[in-house]
């Protein structure tokens, strides 16, 4: 058992404060003995199934620390296509959005990005309490507003994303992002907020079968580089989707950027994502011939 800081400091915070334990299993973890009987277990299954597979088990104990483990259940898990992204270009800081090393999840990928969800974390942290959800709500109805637009939506949400606890996170459900393409947990040390990878998660499992890539913004040096003002200059359209939210203008920034994309080269652990002019030189007539006057070009 340890105790649980990060939450029992954001339980302070709201005058609720109390002790917080959570079970680590970290002796079980350190019996070698376990760890290969669970290794082998799972290499089995993989190999009769023919494909990665998810597991659900108990482990009974005694004083002495044998154990019984109990395979309940088991089911293919679909990892996904994989990608050949196998370079991650070199931008300046001013095009880059994020720069990230291991901390993304799913295969290798590029992908077009055309519309950026932002909500402020301070912003968020300092809203009631009870009225977090309501910061869940506008987030479907993006979602539903966007659906079949035919657009990328890359969600950048504080904390952790589907939480039961409001106060880690914008507590969204699944079928509120079913739409986006990418999901960033961000982490920002004036909020409090340290989202941890959704492995595991209930929601991992949707994330992977619907296509939608995750990374996160962590407060060390997993994040590399990271501008939450590149697209301050763009007109925010949060108030025309969610006319009715006003209380909500200062938090949320909808912003539909040129020629953002998103890299994740899943062998090197590197992730990126800035605004690319490969595309506008793709968009040119290949038949067209620039001319350059002196001192006109």
């Amino acid at each position: 058992m340890e105790r649980d800081y990060e939450a029992e400091n954001a339980l302070k915070r709201m005058n609720r404060w109390r002790q917080v334990w959570f079970t680590t299993c970290q002796g079980l973890l350190e019996n070698r003995e376990f760890t290969s009987l669970m290794q082998n277990v799972l290499k089995v299954l993989d190999r009769v199934y023919g494909n990665p597979v998810d597991i659900e088990y108990t482990v009974n104990l005694n004083g002495e620390g044998e154990f019984v483990v109990n395979l309940l259940q088991c089911r293919p898990l679909y990892t996904g296509e994989r990608g050949n992204v196998t370079e991650i270009p070199q931008l300046s800081e001013k095009e880059l959005f994020f720069r990230l090393k291991d901390s993304a999840m799913g295969s290798s990928a590029k992908e077009k990005i055309d519309v950026v969800i932002q909500i402020d974390p301070r912003e968020y942290y300092e809203y009631p309490y009870a009225l977090k959800p309501q910061a869940a709500e506008a987030v479907g109805a993006i979602n539903a507003w966007y659906r079949g637009k035919g657009k990328n939506i890359l969600f950048m949400t504080p904390g952790r994303v589907g939480t039961s606890s409001p106060e880690l996170g914008v507590p969204v459900s699944f079928a509120q992002i079913s739409g986006f393409r990418g999901i960033c947990e961000v982490s920002d040390s004036r909020a409090g907020y340290m989202p941890e990878l959704s492995y595991g998660s209930h929601m991992f499992q949707d994330l992977v079968e619907a296509g939608i890539f995750y990374c996160a913004l962590w407060g060390d040096d997993r994040t590399e580089y990271y501008n939450e003002e590149l697209f301050a200059g763009l007109e925010n359209i949060f108030h025309e989707i969610c006319p009715e939210r006003k209380e909500l203008f200062g938090m949320f920034r909808v912003t539909e950027p040129e020629d953002l994309w998103y890299w994740n080269n899943e062998q090197t652990g590197e992730t990126l994502c800035g605004q690319s002019t490969e595309k506008i030189a793709a968009k040119m007539p290949k038949n067209i011939t620039l001319k350059c006057r002196k001192n006109n070009c």
